[in-house]
């Protein structure tokens, strides 16, 4: 009865309530648009603020306008139930609003379907990694916007307004949204980059272009600066591979999620260092992953193709899971996080038997140690099918990846020591802005990579033990890096630019019978599939009919490769030594330097038109 009492009091709206409620909900959507264009920076050439000007009042009617339609859907059932329910989803886009605040604060794009798809998968708390302080600040933020939702809509009848009125409110916000419109459309057709770049900035907008249109009129319109191959089917690799009879070395591939360039060091990695002097190690200074992202990371260190072919090579193996596979190699595949979520499992490893795609445990700890465990059981269990062969024709060989995930989650077991101080108990991504003192959290990912280096100096220790280090082909890296506001713009995590310290990893190889040393010339993930395949196979095939690189030692001379695409979820870059060139959804290209700081200056020419060429070289 008390409940019936209360949805029986509850105001009703009437249509003019209705369109004044839109209103005052489409201004709060623009203070929120203003907290963009603050991350974004303001563009101040004429176009620029003219189209500022029309796109937030624009995008914020067509908030509006969604708003409106909502309330009517549920009018259907009555003007109480329109407004309770239709009440409740405004709040919840409202709450949706303030969500992609953040994440486009942090990382610099929006929530998008590729981002809603990861945290609903089976790897979201693997992937998501949010400490219960972050909840606990979250609440109070959410549960402000709910109340000021409600609180607007139950103190809107109390506003008198006429119909006039709100039939002049319509048409001016009508007008600004179709002005909004050709602006962009005659932007889009003549060029004008300052008008264009800003549609990335607020979330949902797709104003209209006419190129289409007026291209059908026999208009040319201009396309950007560049433009990319065309796209055909998938062809891969471009000839068949040959081979010089090398009977082959075992291969374990050791990747450290979130592991950044800079951490190589002695005092954060003492056990990878001591055996790295201690083995004769080549060390890759300057190596860049394929990706600021796992995804992408990950797809270009097997692959040795840019992310832009993830949707081409469903259940194509890479060159060397099935050369792996041809030459009847035991495969041993070990993720702390699950391989589905990405989903390398349709793709990288679709060619693999009995696929372990992921690990046991409640947390990133527990994973790691699962994970790792199982690489033991599996030298245990090959140790016993190989025998104690004793010639080379004979005996038995394995490939492993072993995939650590504790750095990208900050994680540290509980008692375990931590030698860079101060250092919080856990990452908080709500607390981080502009202003905050780094330090700590650079604290707390050194101590996470300091324990994880103590596992994977668990499998050096082990390969020696068992006399398996000799002939077996050693790589530890990363598969992107881990920025901590370095570049000074607010950015923290990974997959928000195309700076150092989001791409550049660590990259140490040990080849048997060979002794190395420090290189400091550019190499990149596409060059690990074109060493092994050299190294260890002996493949005589040129690198460039299944790859976008070449053998790490000798490949390039002293000079290193000449550029190297990278790419997000949503963008990608061209490097040529420090310029990067990035290439925006519009067809236009941004320049920064390598702490993505805007640059006059980026790839070159040759190096740009090159790069797009491969973005179409393996497809007929």
């Amino acid at each position: 009865m008390f409940l019936y009492n209360i949805i029986r009091d509850m105001p009703a709206f009437d249509i003019k309530n209705t369109v004044l409620f839109c209103f005052l909900e489409a201004a709060f959507l623009l203070m929120i648009f203003l907290v963009f264009y603050c991350f974004s920076g303001f563009f101040l050439s004429v176009h620029g603020i003219i189209f500022t000007l029309l796109f937030m009042p624009a995008v914020a009617f067509q908030f509006g306008v969604l708003v409106f339609l909502i309330f009517m859907f549920f009018r259907i059932a009555g003007p109480r139930v329109s407004f309770y329910c239709g009440t409740s989803v405004t709040a919840l886009i409202n709450i949706a609003a303030v969500i992609d605040i953040f994440v486009y604060g942090q990382y610099h794009f929006h929530v998008n379907p590729a981002m809603i798809q990861l945290l609903l998968g089976p790897a979201r708390s693997e992937i998501f990694t949010f400490p219960a302080s972050m909840y606990i600040l979250a609440a109070p933020v959410i549960a402000a916007v709910a109340v000021y939702t409600f609180f607007v809509a139950f103190h809107v009848n109390r506003i008198k307004i006429s119909s006039v009125h709100v039939t002049a409110a319509v048409c001016v916000f009508s007008l600004i949204f179709c002005a909004y419109n050709i602006h962009y459309a005659y932007a889009r057709y003549i060029f004008i980059p300052d008008v264009l770049a800003q549609i990335s900035i607020l979330p949902l907008a797709y104003p209209l272009s006419m190129n289409s249109r007026l291209k059908k009129m026999g208009f040319r319109p201009h396309s950007g600066d560049f433009e990319e191959s065309a796209v055909g089917n998938f062809s891969y690799p471009l000839q068949p591979l040959e081979f010089d009879g090398t009977t082959g070395s075992n291969i374990v591939i050791i990747v450290v999620d979130a592991l950044r360039f800079d951490m190589m060091k002695p005092d954060i990695m003492p056990h990878t260092a001591a055996a790295a002097a201690r083995h004769g190690f080549f060390n890759f200074s300057r190596h860049f992953s394929g990706g600021n992202s796992t995804a992408a990371g990950i797809f270009s260190l097997f692959y040795s193709l840019p992310f832009s072919y993830w949707s081409s090579v469903s259940g194509v193996s890479p060159v060397l899971i099935k050369t792996v596979s041809d030459r009847h190699y035991e495969t041993g595949i070990f993720a702390s996080a699950r391989l589905d979520s990405p989903d390398f499992t349709g793709n990288i490893f679709s060619g693999i038997k009995n696929l372990r795609t992921g690990s046991a445990g409640t947390n990133t700890i527990e994973r790691d140690l699962n994970a790792l465990d199982d690489f033991f059981v599996f030298l245990d269990e090959f140790k016993k099918r190989d025998g104690n062969s004793k010639t080379d024709d004979s005996k038995k060989h394995f490939m492993s990846f072993v995939f650590f995930d504790g750095p990208h989650a900050y994680a540290v077991p509980e008692k375990y020591h931590r030698p860079f101080m101060p250092s919080p108990d856990s990452m908080n991504y709500m607390i981080l802005n502009q202003g905050t003192d780094p330090l700590p959290w650079l604290n707390l990912y050194k101590n996470s990579v300091y324990y994880t280096d103590s596992l994977i100096g668990r499998i050096i220790e082990r390969l020696e033990r068992d006399g398996r280090f000799n002939d077996t082909i050693v790589i530890i890296t990363g598969d992107h890096g881990q920025e901590l506001n370095e570049t000074k713009h607010n950015s923290w995590g990974h997959n928000s630019n195309f700076s150092d310290w989001q791409t550049r990893v660590p990259m140490l190889l040990y080849v048997p019978g060979l002794k190395g040393n420090v290189m400091d010339y550019h190499t990149a993930h596409y060059d690990i599939v074109p060493t092994l395949m050299k190294r260890a196979f002996g493949c005589t095939t040129d690198p460039y009919s299944y790859s976008m690189g070449r053998d790490m030692i000798d490949g390039y001379g002293d000079k290193g490769r000449p550029y190297t695409i990278i790419s997000s979820y949503t963008m990608k870059a061209v490097r040529e030594e420090n310029r990067i060139s990035e290439f925006s959804n519009y067809g236009k290209i941004n320049h920064f330097d390598e702490n993505a700081n805007t640059s006059d200056e980026g790839a070159s020419a040759q190096v740009l038109k090159n790069a797009l060429k491969d973005f179409g070289r393996f497809y007929k």
